[in-house]
């Protein structure tokens, strides 16, 4: 049994881990505000994007919001990676190679992301037929 038939009853199916959701919604946002660069925007936005999508799959446990749940846990995770990299190689980014490693970093964590759901059992073939 994959949920306890009791959580399946409440309207908010998981409260503590739906509210716990606001505070990626607030770092993401504080990061947007504070942000320069647009690596650090996909940053604030992807951490945004996890705060309500993760939200959603825990209010609802439906199946659907679990694939964007775990999408946007790979943003935010390559999306780190990818400052951790740049810190390390001590290299500047340009505007233009941060817009295409932003779109890189959100490209590879949604196809990492359907690729490891298990729920779908087909990995990203389905979507293009």
């Amino acid at each position: 049994m994959l949920y306890a038939p009791q959580k399946l009853d409440r309207l908010i199916r998981e409260p503590q881990n739906t509210i716990s959701n606001l505070a990626y919604c607030s770092a993401g946002l504080a990061i947007l505000l504070a942000a320069r660069k647009r690596l650090s925007r996909s940053l604030g936005f992807s951490s945004i994007f996890l705060g309500l999508g993760s939200g959603f799959y825990h209010a609802s446990l439906l199946p659907e919001w679990r694939l964007v749940d775990i999408l946007r846990v790979y943003v935010v995770l390559f999306s780190l990676v990818s400052f951790g990299l740049a810190a390390v190689l001590c290299s500047v980014v340009s505007e233009v190679k941060g817009l295409a490693i932003a779109a890189g970093i959100w490209l590879l964590s949604f196809v990492a992301g359907i690729y490891r759901n298990e729920g779908f059992g087909r990995p990203l073939w389905w979507l293009l037929g």
